[in-house]
């Protein structure tokens, strides 16, 4: 029992810390009764449950759950789970080269990376993840089944899938060492198309090397759609590419201030620039269409896009867990937030179009018949 008591101590130590952060920074203050109520279940459920979870457990439990409720996109890792990510995220890793996406109610979704990432994989775009290695995921943190998934090279994964309404079914998966371009390329004699299907630190390299074999006469296309952003600092590397110095590219409005983001290089390249967008372009992308779209760098066509104008980061707690917070609102160049928004393109383009594969010949011809009437149509041929 006195083991209990100071388990319970240890606990309530921590809460009172939260506690005190909370009233020294939240505008809307709990009275100390509410403090008072929580100290009084915890030392309930520590003296009088039957199966009461271990201090630790409790920890992390009410830690996860504290911060999701005030932060929609926070989380809490603990020290193995945070030590875990950070070895999966590296460039090459072993894994199965789809992206995690999670929905807010809760559930789990897997989309393709690369064009080849769903070949004899049995897994379809869109598929939802119910269980990795017959362990349920709902519940979970996004980060930990990232993990979950990634492993050693040429182990096997089994995901349990379901598409639509269909009967679940589990797929097995072999981990490879994966280099995820990011980009996909087709040259063509009037317009240069880029697909760009994630912002990753390797982004605006890559990029730099693509506008090599851009001539003067093409049209810059770059492809935004199904992209949920990725590395912030990558989004903003890549926008610097194509603006002149000192343009604004993004604020960052924090509890400690702004910090204006602006272009510090001369542009690559001057060519007139297309970005097609969709519902589900978020994050790091919607910061690239915005500093080349309100820079009127770009011209944009699609759908109005998700909405994500809020960056986070994790931030290491002394035993080598971390908190995934929420740090700053993200303000384009034309100082209007767009979070919960979205960014409305200049051409809303009509769904058969928006979800055409545009390495069609006619389809690209379709795009800039709306977006630039005055073109001249594509050759059929496509540069290798």
């Amino acid at each position: 029992m006195i083991r209990a008591s100071l388990n319970t101590s240890r606990i309530l130590g921590l809460f009172q810390t939260i506690w005190l952060l909370a009233i020294c920074t939240t505008p809307a203050v709990s009275s100390q009764d509410d403090m008072a109520l929580f100290q009084e279940a915890i030392l309930k459920i520590r003296s009088e449950a039957l199966l009461p979870s271990s201090p630790n457990r409790t920890v992390q439990e009410a830690t996860r759950a504290y911060v999701q409720s005030i932060d929609e996109y926070g989380d809490y890792l603990t020290a193995k789970e945070y030590t875990a990510y950070k070895k999966s995220t590296t460039y090459k890793y072993s894994g199965i080269s789809l992206e995690l996406r999670e929905k807010i109610d809760g559930r789990f979704f897997l989309y393709p990376l690369t064009e080849n990432s769903l070949k004899n994989s049995g897994i379809k775009s869109g598929d939802e993840l119910i269980a990795v290695n017959g362990f349920p995921v709902y519940g979970k943190s996004l980060f930990v089944i990232g993990t979950e998934i990634r492993g050693e090279n040429k182990t096997w994964v089994q995901l349990t899938v379901k598409t639509g309404d269909n009967i679940p079914r589990i797929v097995s998966v072999q981990r490879k060492p994966t280099e995820n371009n990011p980009l996909t390329e087709i040259n063509t004699s009037k317009a240069y198309y880029v697909k760009i299907i994630r912002f990753t630190r390797d982004t605006p390299m890559l990029l730099r090397k693509s506008m090599l074999r851009v001539n003067k006469s093409q049209t810059i296309i770059f492809d935004l759609r199904h992209n949920t952003g990725g590395s912030l600092p990558a989004a903003n590397q890549s926008a610097d590419l194509f603006l002149m110095p000192g343009s604004r590219i993004y604020q960052l409005r924090t509890r400690n201030g702004v910090q204006n983001i602006n272009s510090t290089s001369l542009p690559i390249a001057d060519n007139p620039i297309i970005i097609i967008q969709d519902k589900e372009t978020a994050s790091a992308a919607e910061v690239f269409i915005a500093a080349l779209v309100q820079n009127e760098r770009a011209t944009s066509a699609g759908k109005t896009t998700f909405g994500k104008g809020r960056a986070q980061r994790f931030f290491e707690l002394h035993d080598g867990s971390a908190l995934l917070l929420t740090y700053s609102e993200i303000i384009p160049p034309g100082e209007q937030g767009y979070h919960g928004k979205g960014l409305t393109p200049h051409f809303t383009l009509p769904d058969d179009l928006v979800n055409s594969d545009f390495r069609n010949i006619f389809r690209l011809n379709q795009l800039l018949r709306i977006v630039m009437p005055d073109s001249n149509n594509l050759k059929s041929e496509v540069r290798q």
